[in-house]
């Protein structure tokens, strides 16, 4: 466990004390799974076409949407 960690701990405890209202939004959301998934999909898919694409076609795809 890091420093980092046991200070977002602390946080939490003071905050509840404080604003006990709040509780209820401290909860697991499973819905939220589903655009993680998408998003893996997603860079799996981007990885795999470019994948299939010569190294100069990729340097333009990159410089073009860097200057979009």
């Amino acid at each position: 466990m890091t420093i980092d960690y046991e200070w977002h701990i602390k946080r939490q405890k003071e905050i509840l004390v404080a604003h006990p209202e709040i509780k209820q939004y401290f909860c697991h959301y499973p819905l939220s799974l589903v655009p993680l998934l998408l998003l893996v999909l997603l860079q799996w898919s981007i990885a795999w076409i470019l994948s299939t694409m010569p190294w100069w076609a990729i340097r333009k795809i990159i410089i073009a949407i860097h200057l979009s």
